[in-house]
């Protein structure tokens, strides 16, 4: 088992770094790769690459949804992997979040190895994206009502 993981602090409050990563349909807010995602029936995800990408649609399921801490899910696709977000709190309104993405070693082909080398660069890029996305959401929501709000508008 292949496993790639990286970390990056979020000038925002666990809520809305959480609240971002929650909503599948905001995927394609900051995955350059992702065109959309549907989120079905008993934790069902269905991932539709951009065009141009090398895997056009695969699927998948929600595996694990703990408000405020950690969301997971499962990509069947080549190779299979799980993926993690966690989100802890720290001092002030920041939040260190750590994305990670455990592939399945067994069967590997060329192209699931293609993947699995390009995790780190495309996570980081995902990550970065999505702070941008949080941060300004959070500054955005404290200029609105002055006091700080929840949630990703």
């Amino acid at each position: 088992m292949a496993v790639v993981q990286r970390a990056i602090l979020v000038d925002a409050p666990v809520s809305f770094a959480y609240d971002c990563w929650s909503d599948f349909a905001k995927f394609p807010d900051f995955m350059d790769d992702i065109e959309r995602v549907e989120a079905g029936d008993g934790g069902a995800i269905t991932w539709f690459a951009r065009p141009g990408s090398a895997v056009g649609t695969w699927g998948g399921h929600l595996i694990e949804q703990v408000p405020g801490s950690r969301i997971a899910w499962h990509e069947l696709c080549e190779p299979e992997c799980g993926v993690s977000v966690t989100f802890a709190p720290l001092e002030g309104d920041a939040t260190w979040m750590v994305m990670t993405r455990d592939f399945a070693s067994d069967g590997v082909d060329d192209a699931g190895r293609e993947n699995v080398s390009g995790s780190g660069p495309r996570i980081e890029r995902d990550l970065h994206a999505a702070r941008e996305i949080i941060e300004h959401s959070y500054v955005r929501s404290r200029s609105l009502d002055g006091a700080g709000g929840t949630g990703i508008g």
